[in-house]
């Protein structure tokens, strides 16, 4: 649920995750297979990322969350969503750019001292 989620994020001082917004494709496992491609090599990074699955449909669950995103109301061909946050700072990505800039804020975190 929204709050669930909430708690998750607020509770873990540090810990960078990417919480992936998806329909019913397969989308957003592609974005994030290229965004780990992306940090090979880099078993740090990669070992730091905790990732989130959320089903965007389910608006009894997430109501919450995809409003506060204003997601709730975005077009299908819109998704997938990426929230990539660390100690509730982040960033809403989304497009074929996604991993990369998934990439950069990630960086940006680790290199801000994780």
């Amino acid at each position: 649920s929204s709050r669930h989620l909430y708690d998750l994020l607020e509770s873990s001082p540090g810990t960078i995750f990417i919480v992936a917004f998806h329909l019913d494709s397969d989308a957003h496992e592609q974005a994030i297979a290229a965004l780990e491609s992306s940090f090979r090599g880099n078993k740090a990074a990669v070992n730091s990322i905790v990732y989130v699955q959320v089903d965007a449909t389910d608006h009894y669950q997430y109501r919450g969350i995809l409003y506060d995103l204003g997601i709730d109301t975005a077009n299908h061909y819109l998704f997938p969503y990426f929230l990539v946050v660390r100690d509730q700072n982040g960033q809403l990505v989304r497009g074929e750019k996604a991993p990369s800039i998934m990439h950069a804020v990630i960086e940006d975190f680790l290199g801000a001292g994780s």
